[in-house]
């Protein structure tokens, strides 16, 4: 039998996430990125109904330091430079600005159970309310590209038959574009030069670097970069491709698997990893 957190990525898999712009590569041969600081921005919808909405404070320090202290979050905008609204318990709003820094005092979690939105309690000045977890940098939500200049930023939003996340791309000035709906399974990698990343939940996302241009993929996910910077991705069934300007080339083929009544299809496979002469090993999961 399969988990049910295996179902919410087989079902993703089969189910590719809405309001893609697709660019199909040619089904016969690579390409690549990296994140860290990145200082968020949201157009506040942050009006008040019932109760006038405080003055936003300032935000403080930069919006990505180099590490989140457990614990620890920081208001992330729909834009740079805009707001985030704060709900309290009484129905009241606050208008946070972006880069804000908050206490979370309780995480909000994941649960197939309910439908709802998924959001963080947070304390800041002395307030308390709650914030969506798509509006909240924390550390474990950060892939941070290794010369700290950008991140992926996944954020769970909320789970029914499935689990969703939204996912973006930051940079250190704080400019920051969303990439799309992802799975719970998120697979980041840049390229050694820098210049570009590759996200896979799913879906494929090449951005380029530090422009944040952006080209979404649906036919491949679990990105890699091969030492010598060739970009390896796998389909739905395990399959493993190059993928050079769009043009994806088979590099492996998987086996196919017996049917299994309780299997939704294909599972989330992992990337491609490479051995110490750079060649790769292909594992099913």
């Amino acid at each position: 039998m399969r988990t049910a957190h295996q179902l919410v990525i087989v079902t993703a898999m089969l189910v590719a996430p809405a309001c893609k712009k697709e660019t199909k590569p040619q089904p016969s041969a690579g390409s690549a990125a990296t994140v860290s600081a990145g200082s968020g921005s949201a157009t506040g919808s942050g009006s008040a109904s019932g109760s006038a909405a405080a003055t936003a404070p300032a935000a403080t320090a930069t919006l990505l330091p180099a590490k989140l202290a457990e614990g620890e979050g920081v208001v992330f905008a729909e834009t740079k430079g805009g707001t985030v609204e704060l709900m309290a318990a009484d129905g009241s709003k606050t208008q946070l600005a972006d880069g804000t820094r908050v206490k979370i005092t309780r995480a909000g979690e994941a649960d197939m159970s309910d439908q709802e939105p998924i959001t963080h309690e947070v304390e800041v000045d002395g307030k308390t309310g709650t914030l969506p977890a798509a509006r909240v940098l924390t550390e474990s939500g950060l892939k941070r590209s290794p010369d700290g200049k950008f991140a992926v930023f996944v954020a769970d939003e909320q789970c029914g038959d499935l689990c969703h996340t939204r996912l973006f791309i930051l940079a250190a000035d704080g400019t920051r574009k969303e990439l799309g709906d992802g799975v719970v399974d998120v697979a980041v990698a840049w390229h050694k030069d820098g210049a570009q990343a590759a996200v896979g939940s799913a879906s494929l996302w090449l951005v380029t670097l530090p422009s944040l241009e952006v080209n979404a993929i649906e036919s491949y996910t679990s990105p890699s970069y091969a030492p010598d910077g060739t970009l390896y991705v796998r389909d739905g069934g395990g399959s493993a491709f190059t993928l050079v300007d769009g043009t994806a080339k088979l590099a492996w083929k998987a086996p196919k698997k017996k049917a299994d009544p309780d299997d939704y299809g294909a599972e989330q496979p992992p990337p491609v990893t490479f051995d110490a002469a750079g060649k790769p090993t292909f594992v099913l999961p």
